[in-house]
């Protein structure tokens, strides 16, 4: 009794493995079916939203109808047409400001040569164009003096020196 048991157990767990996987594995869902109908589905949706705002266009005698006008009018609009415009101004404004600031550095440094022993130089005169001092060692980078590493000094050596001053200074 005990192996018929056995026996019709292992088949039914055998045959409800191959149900649960003949599912899965020999019936793939069509991926272009799924997904025409989602668009579809979709796309009602949204005709229906639309349909649901459109404005009514049955005349009851309840209701008052307002006179068109010729010009579609909003005030929303007007105010951010009027914002954009502003944003415009103010964007060219600032543009204007960097071009000038560009313009007036080249005709200061025009006759600097550019290369290590004026970094400082272009710097300045960067800054005197109105780039403020970030900026201004940024836009003149590639003139900056390469630190010999034999000559350059530690951060501890560095530190130590910056003490020896400050420990001078207080006597």
């Amino acid at each position: 009794m005990k192996k018929i048991t056995l026996a019709a157990s292992i088949l039914l767990f055998g045959v409800i493995a191959i149900k649960a996987q003949y599912g899965d594995a020999y019936h793939k869902p069509n991926q272009e079916e799924i997904r025409k109908a989602t668009q579809q589905r979709q796309q009602a949706q949204s005709d229906q939203h639309f349909k649901n705002i459109a404005p009514s266009t049955t005349k009851s005698s309840n209701t008052t109808v307002l006179p068109t006008s010729s010009s579609n009018y909003s005030p929303y609009a007007a105010e951010h047409q009027a914002k954009m415009e502003a944003y415009d101004r103010k964007e060219k404004a600032r543009s204007d400001a960097w071009e000038e600031k560009e313009r007036k550095f080249a005709a200061l440094s025009a006759n600097v040569p550019k290369n290590e022993e004026n970094y400082r130089k272009l710097v300045a005169l960067a800054e005197e164009a109105g780039f403020d001092y970030s900026y201004a060692l940024r836009m003149n980078s590639a003139y900056k003096p390469k630190e010999d590493s034999k000559s350059a000094l530690t951060e501890k050596e560095k530190y130590n020196e910056l003490h020896k001053r400050l420990m001078e200074l207080n006597k």
